[in-house]
């Protein structure tokens, strides 16, 4: 569907009855302070499910739910994949850090590491 004749997320939630016009403008002010997707803002809010978001954008774009639905399912996969990862990343320059501090408090050299030993 064409973007000019595309109907909002928000209008099509205020059709539905999801939610009320008040809570549409409240949401698009919470959002131009947050920055955060549309979608996102009305979850964070409690004013909409994660379900009824993606229903929603199924109408919006024309595709069937279950496409969606495929779709929002790979999303939140690589959601948590991605956050995995953050935290391993975290977990390893803590105990990088810890290692560091520790070889400097007892007067050591620094192990060479083989990454190191790559470059």
């Amino acid at each position: 569907m064409p973007l000019e004749g595309r109907k909002g997320l928000g209008r099509i939630l205020v059709q539905k009855g999801v939610i009320t016009d008040f809570q549409l403008h409240h949401a698009l002010a919470f959002q131009r302070l947050d920055g955060r997707p549309f979608g996102e803002v009305l979850v964070h809010l409690g004013l909409v499910t994660e379900d009824q978001i993606w229903r929603a954008l199924a109408e919006q774009s024309g595709q069937p739910f279950d496409e969606v639905a495929t779709m929002a399912a790979k999303a939140r996969d690589l959601d948590e994949r991605e956050a995995a990862l953050r935290k391993r990343e975290h977990e390893l320059a803590e105990r990088e850090r810890r290692i560091a501090f520790i070889e400097s408090a007892l007067g050591l050299a620094p192990i060479e590491r083989a990454e190191d030993r790559a470059n």
